[in-house]
């Protein structure tokens, strides 16, 4: 079933409406925080309503709702991820970490453009890329380094 195309002609919305001057998303943030509905009754009197998130809800951004429908897709996707991060952070030694730190942070000083994850780890002779996530976490804590999806930056 193919969507129809909307009709810019085909406009019920009043010509007094005015949105040229809009910014899309301006209250995006604070509405998934929780919001309030005053309803103004005909009887003069008023019901407010508050309504947030359930504890342990998260809302999906539109684009990664078309992959992951319902709960049972998203819990599937997040458990496989943590495995694969967990069976990751076992290949990574303990008294590697450090040397593996300053190796992503040489990396990353000679290329001031940034680098991704997958890049790092293909600089760094890693196979499993995934293997890197516990140790660049470390480095943006101790904030050797700052992320800006997807791309890692040395801090200077």
């Amino acid at each position: 079933m193919k969507k129809e195309k909307y009709d810019s002609d085909d406009n019920d919305m009043r010509e007094e409406y005015d949105f040229s001057g809009g910014v899309r998303g301006k209250h995006y943030k604070a509405y998934r925080k929780g919001h309030t509905v005053i309803v103004h009754k005909d009887d003069s009197s008023t019901s407010v309503q508050y309504f947030t998130q359930e504890d342990g809800s998260v809302m999906l951004d539109p684009d990664v709702k078309v992959h992951f429908p319902d709960s049972e897709s998203v819990n599937k996707a997040l458990r496989s991820f943590e495995e694969a991060v967990d069976e990751a952070a076992e290949e990574i030694k303990p008294k590697d970490t450090e040397v593996l730190k300053e190796n992503i942070i040489e990396a990353l000083e000679d290329e001031p453009n940034g680098l991704r994850m997958t890049q790092i780890a293909k600089i760094l002779g890693v196979e499993n890329w995934r293997s890197l996530i516990p140790v660049m976490r470390e480095l943006l804590d101790e904030g050797e380094m700052r992320k800006e999806d997807p791309v890692y930056y040395c801090v200077e």
